[in-house]
């Protein structure tokens, strides 16, 4: 792990020959059951679809990216290094076979002027000048608004929203945000965006070339 300035960072560097496209994760939410400032490794759990989403975007020859908002750091509730375990819980709950790429994560609050912390865009403008992604043809998986506006704001084009977490919560503020067509608009700036109950709902097209489906299945909204 490096830290750095509220900044935490885990990067498996390979080499690459040419830029490749990510499916950037939440962690809280996403991949692990929302617990409200889990510092506690015992209660991390992982989301239901988790394993089968990372699988099918490995398998498509995405890497896999977590980018997380930590502010319970910030705010002194836990530390560094407790963030840390439950990482590692994490990391061993998914398994070798669901490797991610990398990690980052920072402690900013909303008081703060964090360029890392979501909704601005700089964990995913840092990923992609550390592991060669190309963001356009990259994904996003979020349970807040936060998560769509940060990944629109980086460029990317196609995102996702769960019910998970605080999905439930977000819902039709970021339904207000989409067009007629499937877009979800930010500061000008428009991506497809596919709204889900959870991950086990993503349908396989999202890593194809092809715009997906607005709402899947229409009855969840």
């Amino acid at each position: 792990m490096v830290l750095k300035e509220n900044k935490n960072l885990i990067v498996n560097r390979t080499s690459r020959n040419k830029k490749k496209s990510a499916l950037f994760l939440d962690r809280d939410g996403v991949i692990i059951e929302d617990k409200h400032y889990l510092s506690n490794p015992s209660k991390v759990k992982l989301c239901n679809g988790i394993k089968d989403i990372v699988k099918s975007a490995i398998e498509n020859d995405f890497i896999i990216v977590v980018i997380t908002n930590q502010s319970g750091i910030g705010k002194g509730l836990f530390g560094w290094d407790d963030y840390k375990s439950v990482t590692e819980r994490m990391l061993f709950l998914l398994g070798d076979k669901y490797k991610i790429s990398a990690i980052y994560a920072n402690s900013y609050t909303d008081f703060d002027n964090g360029y890392w912390r979501k909704p601005k865009p700089g964990m995913f403008f840092e990923a992609a000048k550390d592991l060669s992604i190309d963001l356009e043809s990259s994904i996003i998986i979020g349970d807040r608004d936060s998560d769509l506006k940060a990944g629109t704001s980086a460029g990317l084009k196609k995102l996702v929203h769960v019910l998970t977490g605080h999905g439930k919560d977000e819902r039709q503020k970021i339904i207000k945000k989409t067009d007629k067509f499937g877009n979800y608009i930010y500061q000008s700036k428009r991506a497809n965006l596919t709204l889900i109950k959870d991950l086990s709902f993503c349908p396989r097209c999202i890593f194809k070339k092809e715009k997906i489906p607005q709402i899947y299945p229409k009855k969840i909204i």
